[in-house]
This record gives structure tokens, sequence and C-alpha cells, in this order.
């Protein structure tokens, strides 16, 4: 989270749009399948846990 506020300018105008962004990957990695080297379960989850660490930051 520190990593996205910094590199992020104003993060807590665009926080809305990052949310729903990472909302939007999870969505699209859900669908596709899995092979050997290539995990988007695992993209999913990450997406969906950074937007609800984000939902539930309170600054």
């Amino acid at each position: 989270m520190l990593h996205l506020m910094d590199n992020c300018s104003n993060y807590n105008q665009n926080k809305v749009i990052l949310v729903k962004m990472a909302d939007y990957l999870a969505e699209k990695r859900e669908t596709l399948k899995a092979i050997k080297t290539f995990h988007p379960d695992k993209e999913a989850s990450a997406a969906r846990i950074l937007a609800e660490a984000m939902r539930n930051q309170r600054l």
C-alpha cells in the first residue's frame, strides 16, 4: 500500500479509480485459463486483496 501511495500522484483523489481498476483486473483474470507458467487465479486473488485493502484503508 505504501508503495502504491508513493507512486500514485494524488492517491486520495484517485483511490476510487484505483479500486475499480483492481476489481476489473480481478474479474478479467478469473476468466483466463491457467497454464504451466501462467497463473491468473493468483493474479486475480492479489488484485482482490489490493482492492479490499484500499477500500478498508482509513487515512
